[in-house]
């Protein structure tokens, strides 16, 4: 019986520190990639950068990776090797999938109104839980033997103490399992019972001091989050991503449909912006575009667009232009109201 219930213990203790873990990991990849939708949105990589270097003093993170849209690698944090290869590794859906290589990997998509901005790759070390989940494993079975051989020799003497005490224990093991962890284990005895009962009530000490400071994590993260989304709101323009070999927008953000009255949607159609330049300042606002899209660099352009209401307003276009680790070139920019 005895050994029963700590193998048990056993199971329920790894089991929770296994759901402790999915829980933080999941929790931890939601709440960056909200912080980090703000220089996805910008290209902004030093935001990025940023973000990631929060993580510097979490020890069990190995590696993160940011890649934008189209799957090319902005930034990254940890192990270099993982890092760059993060793309190409097998993603983890539960804690017993990270158990070859100590490693729960995992992939993030980073969406902003249904736009889909970038995804985050992340490795988190499962050895610091591994070792404590063999560590408690074996000091529980080491307890289970002694209370065995013990409870032979005096079985006639204990029976009734021995079947009351693990009755106790068999509770406490349940109500860890139901994640009471202010419960405590409380014997009447200095034998072996109660060696294993101040396990398991250092054991939830544990836990709830870990649920704690994850609690605590995910709050500073869920502020430092907040005020990222209130900056960006307070942006009063709209962010544009461009394609520059047909000049059609492949982003905007939420401003777009305050500037022009078209919902974000219609401006991502092809050839909306063509259509919606005023013809007078179609041929010298194309022209100038493509003289500046030839090489780095940032450049401005003020021209006329047509509303919802049959009406142009002057615009102010700031465009910068540059190339990705892999050569391609990219054209982002900000577009305001200066009628």
């Amino acid at each position: 019986m005895l050994i029963l219930l700590v193998v048990n213990s056993v199971r329920l203790i790894n089991t929770s520190h296994e759901s402790i873990m999915e829980q933080y990991i999941n929790e931890t990849n939601q709440l960056l990639s909200f912080s980090l939708q703000p220089g996805l949105i910008s290209h902004d990589i030093a935001l990025i950068n940023d973000v990631l270097s929060l993580l510097e003093k979490k020890p069990n993170l190995i590696y993160a990776s940011v890649y934008d849209y189209r799957g090319h690698l902005l930034a990254r944090h940890g192990e270099e090797e993982r890092a760059l290869a993060s793309k190409d590794i097998k993603q983890d859906v539960t804690f017993k999938d990270s158990l070859d290589d100590n490693v729960f990997d995992i992939k993030h998509e980073i969406n902003l109104h249904g736009q889909r901005l970038g995804s985050l790759h992340a490795g988190y070390s499962i050895a610091q839980i591994k070792e404590y989940s063999e560590k408690t494993s074996r000091q529980n079975t080491t307890l289970a033997v002694i209370g065995l051989l013990l409870s032979i020799l005096v079985s006639g003497f204990l029976g009734v103490v021995l079947t009351r005490n693990l009755r106790i224990l068999d509770d406490g093991a349940h109500a860890l399992e139901r994640g009471q962890l202010d419960h405590r284990i409380t014997l009447d005895s200095n034998d072996e019972i109660n060696d294993v009962a101040q396990s398991f009530n250092k054991l939830a000490i544990h836990l709830q001091k870990t649920q704690t400071s994850l609690q605590n994590e995910r709050a500073a993260l869920e502020k430092e989050a907040a005020r990222l989304e209130t900056l960006l709101n307070g942006v009063n323009a709209v962010l544009l991503d461009v394609n520059p070999g047909t000049n059609d927008f492949t982003y905007v953000s939420g401003g777009a449909h305050e500037l022009l009255g078209f919902p974000v949607e219609k401006w991502l159609e092809a050839g909306f912006w063509i259509k919606h330049i005023h013809p007078d300042e179609h041929d010298w606002v194309t022209k100038t575009i493509m003289q500046h899209d030839q090489q780095p660099g940032d450049y401005t352009l003020d021209y006329r667009m047509l509303n919802t209401q049959g009406e142009y307003i002057w615009v102010r276009s700031i465009h910068s232009i540059d190339f990705d680790v892999y050569g391609n070139k990219q054209s982002r920019g900000i577009m305001l109201d200066i009628t």
